[in-house]
């Protein structure tokens, strides 16, 4: 039966929020949009009072759907929450933030009690939620109640004093002697009270048909039902279900780990809930044991997410019906449903063992990443496959040495270069997957050398940022078959990089073609002639430049093309003199570094000096995760011992790095 019923009918009740429901997971956006529908209402009662508008109005929010604990109970005030807990919750928040320091703060307010959640059910008994700081941070459910009470302050801060008594008032008050409750401007929910039906039945008759619950979410619900008996009014008397709705949101919690999951997904296979990946273990066990049983026949296929029209998909629920499966054909026994458990948290570990030893949380991760975005397996068969790497052929665990040398003969068959290439001889737009995959197993294996705190290569961020452009650390040349405006900024660059260089600097380029013999004759005089004469060359190249390329006409006229490359010609052979770099080494691995794309525009064509300061101040504000061997690039942290011009990329800084990248090579090469 539907109805409405105005708030202050309910502040007496009880309400109990099942354990096999979702946790609170609104967020600003939703709690705003609640406040805001009820500014409306109160602005418009308020207008109707002053100018003496007699109509009666009541705001409605969104259905509760409810259980009575005790149905043979008239006088019944507890009742299981079966939809609607998100806005309860809410209005649950609001209340409390309202009724301190006002005419309502003896009122009463319904309770909420979080069946199996005790660190949830402390936040909120406490008040916790009202505090600037919190022990609670790091529980998910907490975390949004927090956000969600936080919005409601902030909410009433923006907006003028009078809204609060406003809001008071269509939520506390009740009816006065001379008034009729239906005559009164208030708040109400459509009431909802389902007869006849457990609260786990009409949580499933409720959600099916609406909004689908997803398989985890099933398997949850049936897992929660199964290790129970409830009575007549739905109380659950077996305290099984705590522990093991403890377990599912402690596993849970620590799927969400960032680095963890990242480990195992890059991310674009987003699930609500992590936990799926682990009931993917069991379910395949389970339905393969099903399947021997059944005489080799398959008794339930896996299938993908498919369309199945224009305004519903069709959901995978391999994993429930193959767990249901189990238990209704053990007769929903208490062993069968520890049985299922024990496999679930056999299930977890395994994937925490992969993440608690560093050297495997680096292994699986590069394996994930090595192969380019539209290639990586899916994270559901990537983890089979790893799985597999993980046991022999009848199902026991590897030793951890041939774990570790099955996941490295797999990098080696992603990472190893073909044919007659070799890591002295690729080169950039010619070999550039194999530079990328090779500059991804450095990075990792600079994190895995770095034990300082337990570091651990972000694979999350990178992930996130997609660090996967390829950045030349001595900057490339240009040429006119470029864009005009690259070209412009390309001259930019190298004007105030000119402006930096010393004397000392155009006497090392001037002097760099002659002999040692004949350097050790020159004189001082004569060094500073040649680099007056090589300074008026580059100034007479910078004066033709600006003539003839600024303007985009000019620069578009093949007539003058070949003059204006000439001219360029000049800029990068000072430059290439000072870091004595060829046009092979201009595009080989020892001068590429891993940068996401936007920083890689960023960066442009500037010396490392200027690179570093850029790249530096963008990890500051978080516009980008600089990976840890691109971030000693830059640094010069390969040269450590000696580092010399901290504004060039020299020789011997380039040949520093090829060292690195050959030794992380061999590492992940060589069995």
């Amino acid at each position: 039966m539907l109805k409405p019923r105005p708030i202050y009918e309910l502040l007496d009740y009880h309400f109990i929020i099942p354990p096999y429901q979702r946790g609170y997971r609104w967020d600003k956006e939703q709690v705003d949009d609640l406040l805001d529908d009820l500014k409306k209402f109160v602005t418009d009662i308020a207008y109707k009072e002053v100018n003496g508008l007699k109509d009666k109005a009541y705001y409605c929010l969104q259905p509760i759907a409810v259980v009575p604990l005790d149905r043979n109970n008239p006088d019944n005030d507890t009742f299981y929450v079966i939809d609607g807990q998100q806005r309860l919750t809410t209005l649950y928040l609001l209340l409390q933030f309202l009724r301190p320091d006002s005419d309502y703060k003896n009122s009463s307010i319904f309770s909420l009690k979080m069946d199996a959640r005790d660190i949830q059910q402390e936040f909120i008994d406490s008040e916790a939620y009202k505090k600037e700081e919190s022990n609670f941070a790091a529980n998910i459910d907490c975390f949004y109640i927090q956000t969600a009470y936080n919005t409601i302050v902030s909410w009433f801060e923006r907006e003028e004093i009078a809204y609060k008594s406003l809001f008071r008032k269509v939520l506390f008050e009740r009816p006065i002697f001379a008034l009729k409750a239906e005559e009164m401007n208030n708040v109400r929910f459509i009431w909802y009270e389902m007869e006849d039906k457990t609260a786990l039945e009409a949580f499933r008759r409720l959600n099916f048909g609406k909004i689908p619950l997803t398989s985890t979410e099933l398997i949850k619900a049936l897992l929660m039902s199964s290790s129970t008996t409830p009575n007549d009014g739905g109380t659950f008397k077996h305290s099984s279900i705590y522990r093991h709705a403890a377990e599912w949101d402690a596993m849970e919690h620590s799927l969400h780990n960032p680095y963890l999951w990242s480990m195992l997904s890059d991310g674009a296979e987003d699930t609500l809930s992590h936990l799926d990946l682990v009931l993917d273990f069991v379910a395949d066990e389970l339905n393969a044991e099903i399947t021997n049983e059944n005489g080799g026949e398959p008794v339930y296929v896996r299938k993908e997410k498919t369309l199945l029209n224009s305004d519903k998909d069709l959901r995978d629920y391999f994993n429930y019906n193959v767990i249901n499966h189990i238990i209704n054909k053990s007769g929903r026994t208490e062993d069968a449903v520890e049985s299922i458990w024990s496999r679930i948290r056999d299930a977890f570990n395994r994937i925490t063992n992969w993440y608690d030893d560093r050297d495997w949380y680096h292994l699986i991760g590069l394996l994930k990443i090595l192969p380019k975005s539209k290639n990586r397996k899916k994270t559901r068969d990537f983890v089979r496959d790893v799985y597999k790497m993980s046991v022999k052929v009848n199902g026991e665990p590897v030793d951890r040495p041939e774990f570790t040398r099955r996941l490295k003969s797999r990098i080696k068959d992603e990472l190893q270069l073909k044919g007659d290439a070799q890591l002295d001889t690729i080169s950039y737009s010619i070999d550039d997957d194999a530079i990328r995959a090779i500059l991804k197993a450095l990075n990792v294996r600079a994190s895995m050398l770095d034990k300082t705190d337990n570091s651990r290569f972000a694979f999350h961020l990178f992930d996130e940022f997609n660090v996967t452009s390829l950045e030349h650390i001595h900057p490339q040349n240009i040429t006119t078959n470029d864009t005009h405006e690259n070209f412009k900024k390309w001259f930019e660059c190298r004007r105030k990089q000119v402006q930096k260089l010393s004397q000392t600097d155009f006497e090392a380029v001037a002097i760099k073609h002659v002999s040692n013999y004949e350097q050790e004759a020159l004189t001082p005089e004569t060094k500073a002639a040649m680099a007056d004469s090589l300074r008026k060359e580059v100034a007479e190249a910078e004066h033709m430049i600006h003539s003839l390329a600024m303007n985009e006409k000019k620069y578009r006229d093949p007539a003058i093309k070949n003059q204006i490359e000439a001219h360029v010609r000049v800029f990068d052979k000072l430059f290439g003199d000072l870091t004595g770099i060829s046009e092979r080494d201009l595009h080989g691995i020892s001068n590429m570094a891993l940068v996401d794309k936007d920083t890689n525009s960023a960066l442009q064509n500037n010396l490392l000096d200027t690179k570093r300061q850029i790249l530096m101040t963008r990890q500051e504000n978080g516009l980008t995760y600089v990976p840890p061997a691109t971030r000693m690039v830059f640094n010069k942290e390969y040269s450590r011992k000696s580092p010399g011009d901290m504004r060039l990329w020299r020789p011997e800084d380039r040949r520093n790095y090829f060292k690195a990248i050959k030794e992380a090579y061999d590492f992940f090469t060589t069995d």
